[in-house]
Order: C-alpha cells, then structure tokens, then sequence
C-alpha cells in the first residue's frame, strides 16, 4: 500500500501492528525487490505485519524527514519506534523476512 507524508504518523506510529515500509522509485530498478516483498507480504504476514511503499521521487518530503539516503531501504517498526532499518541494492526477500521476523520476535 502507498504511504504518503500526510498518513505516516496514524498508518506508521499509530499501529497496533508492526510495519515495514519500503523507500523506493517505484517501477525503477531493482523492481524485482518491490514484486518479491509484495509476495512475502500477501504469503507470511498478513494480519501480522503492515507492509507500505513510499514513492522516493513522489513524496521527497516524506524521505527528507526519515532521513533516507538512499533506494531501496527497508525501515521496520514495533510500537511506534523504529526497530532497524535495511539499505541497499543487494536486498532479497530472505533478507526482509529475516529482519521481518526478528522484529516479531522481539
């Protein structure tokens, strides 16, 4: 689900579940990522986890206030707290469900 500056603090700091959201330009490579943690999110998580994407070239002042430097990068939080945070080109699945499933279990 897209998120927007706008909706960040009710979607995001306000859950009552855990969320993960993805800091990308959406259709721009490694796109690959985006399809891959929309199936893991479908598959493994719903109604656990909150998945949302945040279009990097469509909402700069979101981006700007999270302090994200660069695309894609993962920020996951419990609580309303960030819990880590993932960044890179290098991302797979595997590496979100992993970050995914420690935040659950912690």
């Amino acid at each position: 689900k897209a998120l927007r500056k706008a909706d960040f603090e009710a979607e995001v700091l306000g859950s009552n579940l855990p969320v993960v959201v993805e800091n990308g330009e959406i259709g721009e490579p490694p796109a690959d990522i985006e399809a891959q943690v929309e199936t893991l999110a479908k598959e493994e998580y719903t109604g656990k986890v909150n998945f949302y994407i945040v279009n990097a070239a469509a909402d700069r002042v979101l981006i700007d206030s999270l302090n994200i430097k660069g695309v894609p990068s993962f920020l996951f939080y419990k609580n309303g707290q960030l819990f880590d945070k993932l960044s890179g080109n290098h991302l797979k699945k595997d590496h979100i469900r992993d970050k995914t499933d420690e935040m659950l279990s912690s």
